[in-house]
């Protein structure tokens, strides 16, 4: 399922897994790619946390809500709705 002219990003869950097979079809009509991710390095995060504090990169145009961390059971409960793009708990203090 994806759009045309759409991404696919297969990250992670296919170690031991049957071959996956793909329609050659849908990727050339559709003009779709499919990309491969893996993992990041702690120094990849320390460079996404210097981008984000510089301001550079607007973190929350992507935060769809907030909760604070006593009430996490419901922050789980949004998330498992799948209601929003991104929901963080955010500590106290």
């Amino acid at each position: 399922m994806v759009k045309n002219r759409g991404v696919v990003n297969l990250f992670g869950g296919l170690k031991n897994q049957p071959k996956l097979c793909i329609d050659s079809n849908i990727i050339h009509y559709k003009e779709c790619r499919v990309l491969g991710s893996h993992g990041s390095t702690p120094r990849h995060h320390k460079m996404a946390m210097n981008l984000i504090s510089a301001g550079h990169i607007d973190v929350k145009k992507y935060i769809t809500k907030e909760f604070p961390l006593p009430d996490i059971e419901e922050a789980l409960r949004y998330t498992e709705s799948k209601k929003g793009l991104k929901t963080v708990i955010v500590p106290e203090g």
